[in-house]
């Protein structure tokens, strides 16, 4: 009788234990899903699963205030197939604009007037360009791998983080609502700074949920963008991602600028 009630002990202990096992570690499978599965359920949820395919461009505008000193003005965001982006602010006296055309990134403002981005600047606004374009639907073509998968929480909400990590090292930092599957906030490298957009105020485009509530921040300073028309598919010129033809200011000499490069390197 001992000998049989220390079995049925034995049995009940190694049941519970597995029982705890699978309990501790069932909850750290559903803490930390894979990335691609976070991904697959974030492209279900927000429609680009099987409307991504169909976009050809898209258009934002919007307005958008400065949190510093409550300045108002206009933004407006374009893209076009297979990676072409080009965002413009505009306050009272102060413009700026950055693109890339597909081949060369280029930025313009007021202070500093037109130039052509090199270095890691060049690459972030590339990798961001591709990634307005495709989100995460072309990851492979592009050799990009996505990590994390871990679940944290951000104002409240509890979500899924994922990285992006290009072929050339640009890591995009991608956050999921753990409910609605939608990515609610991007964190987006350029040059020595990081862009943060945090999205609301969703809507079904063409059946793809777009955010029409966009908070931005670059360093110290703060915006918040209220969308007022998002298009898809509109007739997109590709000249309007090229370096601006402006009488008053004259295009970079591409050619003498990489003549430059060249005569330092060597």
């Amino acid at each position: 009788m001992g000998g049989k009630s220390m079995s049925i002990v034995k049995q009940a202990a190694v049941i519970i234990i597995a029982v705890l096992v699978f309990l501790i570690f069932g909850k750290l499978i559903i803490h930390a899903q894979s990335p691609n599965s976070i991904l697959k359920k974030a492209a279900k949820a927000s429609g680009f699963q099987k409307e991504m395919r169909n976009i050809n461009s898209s258009q934002i505008k919007g307005k958008i205030l400065r949190l510093s000193d409550n300045a108002s003005g206009t933004f407006q965001a374009e893209s076009l197939q297979p990676n072409l982006y080009r965002e413009t602010i505009a306050f009272k006296n102060i413009e700026s604009s950055r693109s890339f055309n597909g081949k060369s990134a280029w930025m313009r403002d007021s202070r500093d007037g037109l130039r052509t981005l090199t270095g890691e600047a060049s690459e972030d606004l590339k990798a961001e360009a591709f990634f307005r374009v495709n989100r995460w639907m072309r990851s492979k073509e592009e050799k990009t791998i996505a990590s994390g998968g871990g679940k944290s929480s951000l104002f409240g909400k509890e979500v899924y983080a994922v990285t992006l990590t290009t072929a050339k090292n640009v890591k995009i930092k991608l956050f999921f609502d753990t409910v609605s599957n939608l990515l609610i906030r991007e964190e987006i490298p350029f040059g020595n700074k990081v862009r943060i957009y945090e999205y609301g105020n969703f809507r079904s485009i063409n059946g793809v949920q777009e955010p029409f509530s966009i908070k931005m921040s670059e360093g110290n300073e703060r915006f918040e963008i209220q969308v007022e028309e998002f298009l898809h598919n509109v007739p997109t010129n590709r000249e309007n991602f090229d370096f601006p033809r402006n009488a008053n200011e004259k295009l970079p000499d591409i050619r003498a600028f990489l003549d430059e490069v060249k005569s330092k390197s060597s």
